[in-house]
Parts: structure tokens; sequence; C-alpha cells
């Protein structure tokens, strides 16, 4: 992707304002393939805490 370098740029909180970091939820786990937080409706095998899209 191209930057615009004549762009304006945004000050510290309006930066901040755009990334905020939850904590994870009871309802979701981390799938120990690829890492990445799911809701638990995606869990594909409970034993080894995989996700759907990595089976």
């Amino acid at each position: 992707m191209a930057t615009d370098y004549d762009a304006p740029r945004k000050n510290e909180d309006e930066q901040s304002e755009e990334v905020e970091v939850k904590p994870k939820q009871d309802d979701e786990f981390t799938c120990m393939s690829c890492f990445l937080v799911h809701h638990r409706s995606q869990l594909a095998d409970a034993k080894k805490m995989i996700c759907r899209d990595c089976i």
C-alpha cells in the first residue's frame, strides 16, 4: 500500500483510539496452531485446543 507523506499526521490521542487491546474473554480460546484468539464456537479439537480453520 502506498504511503501519502503529505497527509496530516495523527496525534497520540487519535492513534490510541484506533487500537484497543482487550483481554481474552471467558468464552474465547487461543488456538495452539495459529495462535489466534477465537470464540468457543470455533473450537474444533478441545483436547488439542485447535480452531476449525486449522484442522
